[in-house]
């Protein structure tokens, strides 16, 4: 098995950290990763992509060859999913 790094940087703020937090409400429904009408540009994101999951999204990671991104902003949610390894 093939093992890669993953690096984690979580930032809490960004700025003046006492300032107030507008939260975006979550949408009900849920997008999956593998479907492109889910993306911006339609077009799921490839190697070598900065991806970012806006405030309010609630998606689920439902594929089984991760690619490895450039990097992943999480800002709503990730899920992932149960029938993936």
């Amino acid at each position: 098995m093939d093992i890669q790094e993953l690096h984690l940087v979580a930032t809490r703020c960004i700025g003046e950290c006492n300032v107030v937090v507008v939260e975006e409400e979550t949408e009900e429904t849920v997008r999956n990763w593998s479907d492109a009408s889910n993306w911006p540009n339609e077009v799921v994101p490839q190697e070598g992509d900065d991806v970012e999951i806006p405030s309010g999204w609630n998606m689920t990671f439902d594929i089984a060859e991760t690619p490895i991104l450039n990097s992943l902003t999480i800002n709503g949610y990730l899920f992932f999913s149960d029938d993936q390894d």
